[in-house]
């Protein structure tokens, strides 16, 4: 599986993994946005289009400007936040558009007003997966941490 792939063929047999969620990247556009209707767009068909962005230090803006580049890409950033609320508050001011994290979307969306659009691209439909050795072996605190993660 994915979360098998970070680790040595040796120790595949001894790793347990499990999905816990399902995490897809969101573009978020400011409500006066052409594509505020839509409900889903292509990462290609934004690729030019004014971003916020995600300092370069982020693993998750890397992985995006990662997408961009195989594509022989580059990503059009206006500004650069550090946290995912200045992110969102950026977008609903119309300083451009953003990717993130469906989840995080959610979260910021009842306080900044901004349209949730989901991207099509396989490399955004992401699940967080944990890896560990033993259900049984796991402190009574990481389990109930696994039970409360695999939660609807």
């Amino acid at each position: 599986t994915e979360c098998q792939l970070a680790f040595a063929a040796a120790t595949r047999k001894y790793i347990e993994e499990g999905t816990v969620a399902e995490d897809p990247l969101v573009l978020i556009v400011p409500p006066a946005h052409a594509l505020s209707d839509a409900a889903e767009v292509a990462f290609a068909t934004i690729i030019h289009e004014p971003l916020v962005a995600l300092y370069q230090t982020s693993a998750l803006q890397q992985h995006i400007e990662e997408q961009a580049a195989g594509v022989g890409q580059a990503l059009n950033v206006r500004i650069r936040m550090s946290h995912f609320e200045g992110l969102c508050e950026m977008v609903a001011h119309g300083a451009g558009a953003a990717i993130l994290p469906r989840v995080i979307a959610e979260r910021y969306q009842p306080r900044y007003r901004f349209a949730v659009i989901t991207l099509q691209d396989r490399w955004a439909l992401r699940r967080l997966c944990l890896c560990y050795q033993d259900d049984e072996r796991l402190s009574p605190a990481i389990r109930r941490l696994l039970e409360w993660l695999r939660q609807p």
